[in-house]
């Protein structure tokens, strides 16, 4: 299901209203998810260019639980960028934890700003991503476990997929797809 097709963009200005009394209209959803991304990819490259080693960025909640991650591994002479909801993908490689405020970080800041002509605080923007990330984690979970598989996608952006096991565990993969709105 295309991204905006989903509930998960009125699922998100729902619980941001609720839970952190915040407006967001649902049509900019897509653009704080396309920072979240774009963000996460040029932080990386800033990372891995101080000393060309793999590196990692993780998004938590704000009472510290693993949402996501993104790396960029060295691996058999090539440079690998992946995506993962499960923490244990990011055991063996130096990890950021998200930290607007620190100078790494602020691509995500340039990003919104000159996209989309968006600012944020950094409580706002930590509460907001990781907001972003449960409802689309809680939406692919749902999903599976509903109809035992669930795709999402946001056209050129990402594909994520969500799968009920035998044991009635889901294993959840999320795909990132370059493309050109990715560019500064």
């Amino acid at each position: 299901m295309e991204f905006n097709k989903s509930s998960i963009p009125n699922d998100i200005s729902i619980k941001l209203e609720k839970q952190r009394h915040m407006i967001l209209s649902p049509n900019n959803a897509e653009k704080v998810l396309k920072t979240i991304i774009a963000g996460t990819s040029f932080a990386l490259l800033k990372l891995i260019l101080k000393n060309y080693d793999s590196k990692a960025i993780i998004f938590k909640t704000p009472d510290d639980n693993f949402l996501l991650g993104a790396k960029f591994e060295y691996k058999n002479s090539d440079w690998n960028y992946t995506w993962s909801f499960y923490e244990d993908d990011f055991k063996n490689i130096e990890s950021f934890i998200f930290d607007p405020d620190k100078d790494e970080f602020d691509s995500y800041h340039k990003y919104a700003k000159h996209h989309y002509g968006m600012v944020f605080e950094r409580s706002v923007m930590i509460q907001l991503f990781s907001t972003v990330i449960q409802c689309i984690k809680d939406w692919l979970i749902n999903e599976a476990n509903n109809h035992d598989t669930a795709n999402l996608s946001l056209d050129g952006v990402f594909e994520a997929t969500a799968k009920k096991n035998t044991d009635e565990s889901i294993t959840l993969c999320l795909r990132f797809v370059a493309s050109d709105w990715l560019l500064f």
